[in-house]
């Protein structure tokens, strides 16, 4: 199952769907917040901005073109292959961790 956003998602939230953030869309996760997406093939086109909480994705996620994530002393944590495609944007501080790509 897929979950499209093209608005704010935001909270506390534990997903077993597949995220499909578009070019309008943006997650933010707040200072001791957790959210989880359990799908796989996960991407972001639009905007994914953690203020000190956990975004964990079960499996992998791809970081779109035009993707922003933005890490502010928060955790990205990705179970599977992260692949930032070309002008897509990670940045920030805190913990990104990957298993593999």
């Amino acid at each position: 199952m897929t979950l499209t956003n093209s608005g704010v998602l935001y909270g506390d939230a534990s997903l077993g769907n597949v995220l499909v953030n578009t070019a309008d869309g943006e997650v933010e996760i707040a200072a001791g917040e957790r959210m989880r997406f359990g799908g796989s093939e996960n991407t972001n086109a639009g905007n994914i901005n953690n203020f000190g909480g956990i975004i964990r994705f079960a499996q992998s996620l791809i970081n779109a073109a035009d993707g922003e994530i933005k890490n502010f002393d928060g955790s990205l944590v990705v179970g599977g292959t992260a692949n930032n495609q070309t002008n897509g944007f990670i940045g920030g501080k805190g913990q990104f961790i990957t298993d593999g790509g």
